[in-house]
């Protein structure tokens, strides 16, 4: 018909929305979360800027480098080593879900691939801590 009131299925896109308010993530905790959690990335991302900058004065010697000492500097770092160790943990413990592994016919446990990754994490931190701690020590 003309005037729109054809009958039959109706297009996809005009499919049943239901309306929600702007505060739907609110009424649960979960939601919630997960926003945070993936906002998480966004100071994360700052941070890494920056630091970048600092990577480049470094490299226009040592008259076009000093490092940022401010306490606003120091907070805003701390806030972003927070959100990446949140990041990281609600990761990690996702990724027994997330993650497969068949060993023949059977899947192994989420339970131990979490704790596999946790592992993982620990060994690389402190593989990295102590290349560091070499590294700050090393005089050529």
């Amino acid at each position: 018909m003309i005037d729109g009131t054809e009958a039959g299925p109706r297009p996809f896109f005009l499919a049943y929305r239901p309306t929600l308010s702007r505060t739907w993530w609110l009424r649960n905790r979960r939601y919630g979360f997960f926003g945070l959690r993936e906002l998480t990335a966004i100071p994360v991302a700052l941070w890494l800027l920056s630091y970048l900058y600092e990577l480049w004065r470094v490299g226009r010697g040592p008259n076009g480098y000093y490092p940022s000492t401010s306490p606003l500097y120091i907070a805003f770092s701390a806030i972003c080593f927070a959100g990446a160790v949140l990041h990281s943990i609600t990761w990690l413990n996702l990724s027994g879900v997330i993650l497969r592994i068949k060993m023949g016919e059977k899947s192994v446990a989420p339970r131990t691939v979490t704790l596999a990754n946790y592992g993982q994490w620990v060994v690389v931190t402190i593989v990295i801590g102590a290349l560091l701690v070499y590294l700050s020590t090393w005089r050529s």
